[in-house]
């Protein structure tokens, strides 16, 4: 597992997985956060001595929502992960956990 996955950091305290997302100001959503967030969620659910995941955010605001000035606007960020097919095997795993 890597520290940083561009704006989305990784630690760990056992087998609890912290993701935190820090895209100042207010972490407004972008098609390269789903793709860091993607990668990092792929990687968690690779670790099998991870058991869960705690999504965090820096700043004073958790999310803000999608980042309209970005080319993509709205729907981009979305259609790159279900384009894409990313995340799959975390939203599996999660429900074969006890």
């Amino acid at each position: 597992m890597k520290d940083q996955y561009g704006e989305v950091s990784f630690k760990r305290a056992g087998a609890v997985a912290l993701l935190e997302i820090d895209r100042p100001p207010v972490n407004f959503v972008s098609v390269e956060l789903m793709r860091s967030l993607a990668d990092a969620l792929e990687d968690v659910d690779a670790e099998s001595s991870l058991r869960s995941v705690v999504l965090a955010s820096a700043g004073k605001a958790f999310c803000a929502g999608a980042d309209l000035a970005s080319p993509a606007g709205v729907g981009g960020a979305g259609r790159h992960v279900r384009g894409a097919g990313r995340g799959r095997g975390v939203r599996a795993r999660r429900g074969s956990l006890p």
